[in-house]
């Protein structure tokens, strides 16, 4: 069953420099070193006025290690690390991206894909992540976590006409209309557990009646 969330309308906000999106725990499960790597790879990013915002908490010895390689790789201008962002903070800064990213080596959701999605911001996941029906919906990109893919990846988002762009944006919030808004979607669960109630009571009868038999 996926997460169903309660959706609000959208936020409008106004952005003073665009900027792609990583929001989630800071851990190598996450691939974000990976998407640095493509970031410093990509020439259009590179040339851009655009910047990645990462927005998370993480323990060890990970994030530093990611404050090193943009340094390496010449980032340290266009990477900015943000913390801890929760609330109607994280929903604005999901609104205001051009892309958000999910590239984890493996994930069982993604709940970050969802409010992604519900600002109508397109999503770029990683085929480590349950997220095969973005590209079908015209939801964002479904990739592979090389980082020549990934730099490929953020070449074509950049590249992207505007017309094309803001239809994505559009359709992002219908996918998430349709498939994760509770309101709409809350028979889905309850019909689950209606038929787990059903299972239950059927074993509890087939275990007692041998037993009124053999009295």
């Amino acid at each position: 069953l996926p997460n169903f969330i309660d959706l609000k309308a959208p936020i409008t906000t106004q952005v003073d420099q665009p900027y792609l999106l990583f929001v989630g725990r800071i851990h190598p499960i996450k691939n974000i070193d990976k998407l640095l790597e493509g970031l410093a790879v990509s020439k259009l990013f590179m040339q851009s006025n655009l910047v990645l915002k990462i927005a998370g908490m993480g323990e060890g010895s990970y994030p530093q290690s990611l404050n090193q390689l943009a340094v390496q790789k010449g980032l340290e201008k266009k990477v900015q690390f943000l913390g801890s962002v929760t609330g109607v903070a994280k929903d604005s800064l999901f609104a205001g991206a051009r892309f958000s990213f999910l590239l984890s080596q493996s994930e069982n959701f993604g709940n970050v894909v969802v409010e992604s999605l519900a600002q109508g911001t397109p999503v770029v996941a990683s085929k480590g992540t349950p997220w095969a029906s973005l590209p079908g919906t015209n939801a964002g990109y479904w990739i592979d976590t090389n980082i020549s893919s990934i730099a490929s990846m953020i070449d074509e988002l950049l590249a992207m006409e505007e017309t094309k762009y803001q239809t994505m944006r559009v359709s992002a919030r219908r996918f998430a209309e349709k498939n994760f808004d509770i309101s709409i979607n809350i028979d889905t669960w309850t019909a689950v557990y209606k038929s787990l109630v059903n299972e239950g009571s059927q074993a509890n009868q087939t275990t007692i009646m041998p037993s009124i038999k053999n009295v």
